[in-house]
């Protein structure tokens, strides 16, 4: 998450950049954003990339606009911004990333928004979902990297220890750990996991849609906990690192934009973001929220080496 490197990270509507050229992954999932120094930046990279190619049968019809133009550091007048409870209230976020929250969600008062608390009941299930439909979607698509015509290939004589030794050689320990759990859940035996995974992600979708009937935006912390530090154990252990993205899937599996901007950081100097989540096609909103914010806590200049 952009939270762990005091960055701006937007997370695009699904199908507004194209994905041409890009490795498959998830494909009812996949969807670049920008990482910039600034939402200002992002904006700007966003402005270009935005808008239809007729080379990706995802991409949405949309125009390409000025995601700039609105950007005068002010927030949109009677804005009302969703806390999303999880946010504060769940055992598995750091207390330092609630402080970081909390003081956040008071400078977006400052700044005349209206705060309102809500539930996304199934927001629990978010993890859940990406991991069944990611992985599934994941062992379909790079089954056609095996040496034949797509990826390098690793030579032998007999055509099956090709596509073993290519394949054995050409993906990393993660990626066949996610390729060898989307062949499980796809399995006959096993085949349920992903209709239901189906099912919830419909249910995240909707419930989403019934929040921002009561507000124009949610927010939330980027990620719960605080960056992993070099050297950390907690990275050789999958599901710890998993649960990093607990606030930056379920948006991902809804097909919602975010935007996630620097909100200070912990008392050891580890940076800690906060995020804007919008309805379909809310980048400009969101930019601007986020513009704002940036703008007057001026979180994007300090670093470790310079914070107060």
């Amino acid at each position: 998450p952009a939270a762990h490197c005091n960055l701006v990270g937007l997370y695009p509507t699904y199908g507004l950049f194209s994905r041409y050229g890009i490795v498959p992954f998830g494909s009812s999932l996949d969807q670049p954003g920008p990482l910039t120094r600034t939402v200002k930046d992002s904006a700007i990279i966003t402005s270009i990339l935005a808008g239809h190619d007729s080379k990706d049968s995802g991409s949405l019809p949309e125009p390409q606009r000025d995601y700039t133009r609105t950007l005068d550091g002010n927030l949109p007048e009677g804005l009302k911004i969703g806390v999303i409870r999880d946010s504060t209230e769940s055992d598995g976020v750091d207390d330092e990333v609630k402080e970081r929250f909390t003081a956040g969600l008071k400078e977006l008062e400052k700044l005349g928004a209206k705060i309102k608390y809500v539930d996304i009941a199934d927001l629990k299930y978010g993890i859940a979902v990406y991991f069944i439909v990611s992985r599934a979607e994941a062992a379909s698509n790079l089954a056609r990297i095996d040496g034949a015509i797509i990826g390098n290939r690793v030579e032998d004589e007999a055509l099956k220890e090709m596509y073993i030794k290519t394949r054995t050689s050409g993906f990393g320990k993660e990626v066949k750990r996610r390729i060898l759990t989307g062949n499980y859940v796809l399995s006959a035996s096993h085949r349920d996991f992903a209709e239901k995974a189906s099912h919830v992600r419909a249910m995240i979708r909707a419930e989403f849609e019934q929040a921002f009937s009561e507000v124009d935006v949610l927010t939330s912390p980027t990620a719960p906990t605080l960056p992993f530090e070099l050297g950390d154990d907690m990275i050789n252990d999958p599901l710890k690192v998993y649960m990093s993205d607990y606030f930056t899937v379920p948006n991902c599996v809804a097909g919602l934009p975010a935007i996630s901007v620097p909100a200070g950081h912990s008392s050891n100097n580890l940076p800690v973001g906060i995020q804007l989540i919008g309805p379909r096609l809310s980048e400009e909103l969101l930019f601007k929220i986020g513009y704002a914010f940036e703008q007057h806590t001026r979180y994007f200049e300090k670093t470790p080496a310079n914070y107060e």
